[in-house]
């Protein structure tokens, strides 16, 4: 029952050295451009976790009086220097504090009711990755870019390394990274931004493992950490499928088998959902993903699926309601043989996130993705990487911002995934593109 578990998020940093020193193959091919490529922060940024950097601007904005705003730039030193202001030493210091610094020097010389600084927009940093990833190195990413996504580009986390107590240091605290959570939940507090440190480490997975097996959507196995609940490690396997008796739930340790309740979870046990019995006739749903309340719900006859959202606490900030999607099992094949596959139906929910009145079944299950603000675009394109993402745009208009099609290029077909259902289908440049969709643009099959 032991698998090997690959990270969350996308690529599309660049790979300045690594632990073998040689230069990957293409890096010209893979450069983020510098206007136009990176995405804007997906998530307001704490104050007190933006480490303030060398090429930071930072504008000050005089509220209720007749001046202009004022643009300071981070020198590599990590000061700013103005002829009027003075010199401030902003070097490791973060947000939060370099307002402090610069607010007291500013009130003297303006009179102004308020004033206001905050960062002009990503900017790019060196990360050191180490540990247990596939590829440990220096990379260069954007500040509003996440952890997951370095790691990623790592080549992952290795099967010995750990997902869930990886160390994001370099700022003003360290940060524990759970990639589990992170995927699992949608939290993203669990994966946080770049701007919060420059060094990430991952460590050995640990020997304290749990397996969580059964009548779940992803049966797997955890690394038990000292916090961990029965629920969240539930919820950390996908959740309870819609025919799992949670409440007949077991902890079956090495000496013994017990009742779900009777016990904390110890390093070793396997947690199992059985089967609901055939003589029980409530059904329920599971709803995931970016919702206030995931889990379980009681289905009746009628239920829409307007109704289940509210039922389970509404979208959360961060949720693409738009691309909430049921997956639903499929009846029987072409041979009348019943089937266990389930098949995604989407654009049940509006752009503005008005819900639908459409008819859910008891089977059903329904999953909110967390909104993730690009679109990654690789292949045959000059500049392979993410670009913030458009509404209603073509992958014409992401393979333009790619820096178009090299002359080895299909560009005919484009393949296009689809991030929430995990679909590939083939379709022409003019084909919308979604949030968080990756576009793969292929070798003219002449050439292959």
């Amino acid at each position: 029952m032991r698998r090997a578990v690959t990270a969350v998020g996308c690529a599309c940093l660049v790979m300045v050295s690594s632990a073998s020193g040689q230069k990957p193959a293409r890096l010209d091919s893979l450069m983020v451009g510098v206007v136009d490529s990176y995405r804007y922060f997906d998530h307001p940024v704490d104050p007190d976790l933006y480490l303030i950097r060398p090429g930071d601007e930072l504008v000050v904005t005089f509220i209720r009086a007749k001046l202009p705003a004022v643009s300071l730039t981070v020198d590599p030193e990590g000061r700013v220097i103005d002829a009027t202001i003075g010199i401030f030493d902003l070097s490791h210091k973060t947000l939060s504090a370099a307002r402090q610094e610069l607010q007291s020097a500013l009130q003297s010389l303006y009179k102004a009711d308020e004033i206001a600084i905050s960062v002009a927009g990503p900017s790019k940093v060196a990360i050191t990755v180490s540990g247990a990833v596939k590829r440990p190195g220096l990379y260069v990413a954007y500040t509003s870019q996440r952890v997951s996504e370095i790691i990623d580009t790592a080549g992952g986390v290795s099967p010995s390394g750990s997902r869930r107590r990886i160390i994001l240091s370099g700022g003003p605290r360290d940060i524990m990274v759970d990639l589990d959570r992170a995927e699992f939940l949608g939290d993203l507090t669990a994966n946080p931004c770049l701007y919060a440190g420059d060094r990430i480490y991952v460590p050995g997975k640990s020997d304290l493992l749990v397996q969580v097996v059964g009548e779940v959507a992803n049966p797997r196995e955890v690394e038990l950490l000292p916090e961990d609940s029965l629920q969240l490690l539930l919820l950390l396997a996908g959740g309870a499928r819609t025919n799992g008796d949670t409440s007949a739930m077991q902890i079956i340790s090495e000496s013994q088998s017990h009742a779900s309740h009777a016990d904390k979870i110890k390093a070793g046990d396997i947690i199992l959902v059985p089967p609901k019995p055939t003589s029980i006739t409530h059904a329920s749903l599971t709803v995931y993903g970016a919702i206030s309340r995931p889990g379980m719900y009681e289905f009746r006859p009628g239920l829409t699926l307007a109704e289940l959202i509210t039922q389970a606490g509404g979208f959360s900030p961060q949720a693409n309601a738009a691309r909430t999607t049921v997956f639903r099992k499929a009846e029987a094949d072409e041979w009348g043989r019943p089937m266990t596959q389930r098949y995604p139906i989407s654009n049940t929910v509006h752009g503005d996130g008005q819900v639908e009145q459409f008819p859910i079944r008891a089977d059903d299950s329904v999953y909110v993705p967390v909104t993730m603000g690009y679109v990654k675009v690789r292949g045959e394109v000059h500049n392979a990487g993410l670009f913030p993402f458009r509404d209603n745009e073509s992958a014409l208009y992401y393979v333009t911002a790619a820096g178009g099609f090299l002359p080895t290029a299909d560009k005919d077909q484009i393949h296009i995934i689809n991030r929430v259902t995990k679909q590939t289908s083939v379709q022409s440049p003019a084909a919308i593109v979604h949030d968080g969709d990756e576009v793969i643009v292929n070798i003219r099959q002449e050439l292959q």
